[in-house]
């Protein structure tokens, strides 16, 4: 393959050889026990699969300089459809179960579909219900990608998917689901059937197996989205609250809305570099960016930065 068809990915791979290859990295439970299809969706060579978080410069600035990236509670999403799309998937799913079960599970219903958005965050709190993701994309060049989160002046970072996954063991680091709300809630059913009926759920207290569906599906729902924006080829790192319910979200202004928010480190100075999102990062420069603005990257990534070759103009 000539040097100028080879893909980002394909020139950064190289950059890991003798790092990432050696590291004997697993997937938390997390990453495996969902009796969802997702084992399916993960690539073969995921080893060698790099993640694009879109980002403005000031963004991926922060990202760079703290060694850290903000991950957003769900419920505050750009797009309040991305919340729903999912929820109402488990609501179709729920009412095909036989009335017992539906009596068990409308805590759970109510807890995930009904549930505002100033829940949890009262003091500061984390609620079973809550979840605060990241978004990243297997396309390292892709114009919506630029108009919707970068900008055409913004930053495209690619991450290790083995290595992000390593430094965060207590989230879910899984790709989108596109399927339309009636395939959503066939798996759905079939989970919650399995989940109600299995030995290991039949000795749980109803309470507890009734958290423990709040919990799976707050980690669940925010990967279910509308086939119509598959080609975003979209992942999340999700974040659930159960799970980190010994922090304290902050909250970041917005054009229109302050966002709850959690900081995730993706480097741990005391492993040695065994906890390190940033082997192999690089930048891809937005369409329009600055010829000086990559100067910055240059220097913190090692020259590890490309251009995008979309022809965009904003204005």
């Amino acid at each position: 393959m000539s040097e100028e068809n080879r893909t980002v990915t394909e020139t950064f791979f190289d950059v890991l050889q003798g790092v990432a290859g050696e590291l004997e990295v697993k997937y938390s439970e997390a990453h495996w026990n969902y009796p969802w299809p997702l084992k399916k969706e993960l690539p073969e060579d995921y080893d060698r699969t790099f993640l694009y978080h879109y980002t403005s410069q000031a963004g991926a600035h922060g990202i760079l300089d703290s060694k850290s990236i903000w991950a957003d509670d769900a419920f505050f999403l750009n797009d309040p459809q991305e919340v729903a799309w999912g929820r109402e998937a488990l609501k179709t799913a729920i009412e095909r179960l036989d009335t017992s079960k539906q009596a068990q599970l409308k805590q759970v219903l109510s807890s995930l579909t009904k549930v505002s958005a100033d829940d949890g965050h009262q003091a500061g709190g984390l609620v079973r219900s809550r979840a605060y993701t990241v978004s990243f994309s297997k396309n390292e060049d892709v114009l919506r990608q630029w108009r919707a989160y970068g900008g055409s002046r913004g930053v495209a970072l690619g991450f290790n998917l083995k290595l992000l996954a390593k430094t965060q063991p207590d989230a879910l680091l899984a790709p989108v689901l596109y399927k339309e709300q009636e395939v959503l809630a066939d798996l759905f059913y079939n989970d919650l059937t399995t989940a109600l009926e299995s030995d290991e759920a039949r000795q749980l207290k109803p309470s507890d197996r009734r958290n423990h569906l709040i919990e799976r599906y707050a980690t669940l729902l925010p990967l279910a989205k509308s086939p119509d924006y598959e080609d975003e080829e979209e992942w999340r790192l999700v974040v659930p609250g159960f799970r980190v319910r010994e922090a304290v979200p902050k909250w970041r202004s917005g054009r229109d809305y302050a966002t709850p928010y959690l900081t995730l480190g993706l480097w741990d100075d005391k492993t040695k570099g065994q906890l390190d999102a940033f082997q192999g990062c690089h930048a891809v420069m937005g369409p329009e960016a600055h010829p000086l603005a990559r100067q910055f990257f240059d220097k913190t990534l090692k020259g590890r930065v490309v251009t995008s070759k979309i022809k965009f103009r904003s204005s």
